[in-house]
């Protein structure tokens, strides 16, 4: 019966169309399952209140946050955000399906462009992608950069066609392209043209001819489509609110120079974002590199070598996105994303070779194989850390502890070392995909609900506890003014939550009935005199954090009292 199994499934996985289906399948559930688990962070939690705002208060084209104008991002993955609030107005596993889908989308295209025009092993790119950490994380969460660059995916493959093609079909690569563009500027403004496509532009020059003159009618169509595509909001915004796009625009850009300025060295550490894949990402760059192996020899002698051309485009695309990236004096790790495209092809050149390397190339194998016992190590620490922390708590009954999800957890570990193991004895570079495949299966599947206690607050108290009772029903929130107020209390109360000087009486006296939070009990913000004529009735301390107390990310910010405030005339 196992060898029939067995069977079934080579012959299965050697039909390309049940392997697309395969690779379809595994990326959706590794980026579907349990996603509503981790608690939104901030970058969602304004994404996901410009959404709520927009169903509430119809204001589709000039977006708010929390009653102010939000102009600062283009509406395009909040429009996304507010059609499905619209259809599950609670919880977050219907805006983050829908960044999976998006993600979804970029890998669609990441599979093609290397397919088509790089010529190298498309799937292992695939898996490469979906498998590294801050991808995965990003295709679970509900904000724009996922948007932006998966758009900007579609845009870059048409625009590779069209400059590789005649005729009509190259007019209708550069259609696509200038829309896939103009749905990426829509998404989050030129950041995808400047870190993901202008790089690409460049390695795309270095390594193959581009042809201007015979394209340039096509190249025109493009940046006209592109213009009118995502250009349209920006017209209007400024038709309407041209002083508000203004100042906007003039803070956006001095952001970018005076926000989170870091050194222009603040990425050495950018091969860190592919997760467990790090190692083979500085394997996959050095290599080939080196006198001592054949596997890339030619790459940089000859650069229209088959073998060489699709590594050596990867290579100056990622660089040129380090470069580009390390310009800007604002930093930050997300921004890295885009760089993970040109990784996943790196590796992919890498693997590709690696199954085709003679048995003589003693450097090539010991590479391999010492990616593989990396991985295997990581396996082996995961497992250990499963039975030393979460099979204890299981044993002991603690609520949220399932004993059937970390037995299934830990068998999936399990099979990915055994899969890992094989690939470094018997030399499998499939099975080296194959491991971590199931290793992320497993935890997407079965060891993320055991870490919830560790990733979320077990002692949350949220307001919205409070805010989706009876008594608060229809009851307008305040906040003191002189204390900022974080986003995540307004997603979390489930409405606008407005400034309120509570030392003016008069401010404070029309505002009634209404909700107030506050640091401190709110009679220590109120004179003697003003507390006699009102009636306050207070509701609760509330802890709104989303980590817990021993993480490095606990803050006093997310601490609240809420009070219902009434005039005592209203009795």
């Amino acid at each position: 019966m196992l060898v029939v199994t067995t069977r079934f499934l080579r012959n299965l996985y050697g039909r390309s169309r049940w392997r697309v289906g395969l690779l379809l399948l595994f990326c959706s559930v590794l980026f579907l399952a349990n996603n509503e688990l981790i608690e939104a962070d901030i970058m969602e939690c304004r994404n996901l209140v410009t959404a709520r705002e927009m169903v509430e208060n119809q204001h589709w084209l000039l977006p708010t946050m929390n009653g102010e104008p939000r102009i600062e991002k283009p509406p395009l993955p909040t429009w996304l955000a507010a059609l499905a609030y619209f259809l599950s107005p609670s919880g977050l596993a219907l805006p983050r399906a829908i960044s999976a889908l998006a993600a979804l989308l970029l890998l669609y295209y990441a599979y093609r462009l290397a397919r088509d025009v790089l010529r190298i092993p498309a799937e292992a790119a695939v898996v490469f992608l979906a498998t590294s950490v801050s991808f995965w994380l990003m295709a679970r969460t509900a904000t724009w950069d996922i948007f932006t660059h998966a758009f900007m995916m579609g845009g870059i493959y048409h625009w590779a066609m069209g400059m590789t093609r005649s005729g009509r079909s190259g007019y209708r690569d550069f259609f696509l392209s200038g829309c896939w563009m103009g749905l990426s500027v829509m998404s989050k403004g030129p950041v995808s043209l400047y870190a993901l496509f202008l790089p690409f532009v460049i390695s795309f020059g270095v390594v193959r001819r581009v042809e201007v003159r015979r394209t340039w009618k096509g190249l025109l169509l493009m940046l006209a489509v592109a213009a009118v595509v995502g250009g349209w909001w920006y017209a209007y915004l400024y038709g309407v609110e041209q002083e508000t796009l203004q100042r906007v625009s003039a803070k956006e850009s001095g952001n970018w120079f005076n926000h989170h300025v870091r050194p222009w060295y603040y990425y050495w550490k950018f091969f860190l974002e592919s997760g467990v894949w790090s190692a083979l990402l500085l394997t996959s760059l050095l290599l080939p590199l080196s006198r001592k192996t054949g596997i890339f020899r030619s790459a940089l002698t000859a650069k229209n070598h088959p073998r060489a051309r699709g590594w050596l485009m990867s290579a100056v695309w990622l660089l040129c996105i380090l470069v580009l990236l390390s310009l800007l004096p604002e930093k930050k790790s997300r921004y890295l994303f885009p760089l993970l495209i040109p990784a996943a092809y790196c590796m992919s050149c890498l693997y590709g070779f690696w199954r085709r390397l003679p048995a003589g190339d003693r450097m090539g194998r010991a590479a391999f194989r010492w990616n593989v016992w990396l991985l295997l190590l990581v396996t082996v620490v995961l497992a250990g850390c499963l039975c030393y922390l979460f099979v204890p708590m299981v044993s002991e009954g603690r609520p949220g502890w399932s004993p059937v999800q970390a037995v299934l957890c830990l068998a999936a570990t399990c099979a990915a070392g055994g899969l890992l193991w094989q690939a470094a004895r018997r030399w499998r570079p499939r099975r080296m995909l194959a491991g971590v495949m199931v290793l992320f299966l497993g935890w997407s599947c079965f060891g993320l609900p055991l870490c919830r206690p560790w990733v979320n607050n077990p002692e949350k108290r949220s307001i919205a506890t409070a805010a989706a009772s009876a008594e608060l029903s229809g009851v307008p929130f305040f906040h003191s003014a002189d204390e900022p107020l974080r986003i995540e209390l307004v997603y979390a109360a489930g409405r606008e939550v407005r400034p309120l000087e509570l030392c003016d009486s008069v401010a404070l006296f029309s505002a009634l009935p209404c909700g107030v939070l506050t640091h401190r009990p709110l009679e220590t913000y109120l004179t003697p005199e003003v507390r006699l004529r009102l009636d306050i009735m207070p509701l609760g301390s509330f802890d709104d954090n989303a980590r817990p107390r021993r993480s490095g990310r606990y803050k006093e910010d997310f601490l609240y009292c809420l009070t219902l405030v009434r005039s005592r005339t209203q009795e």
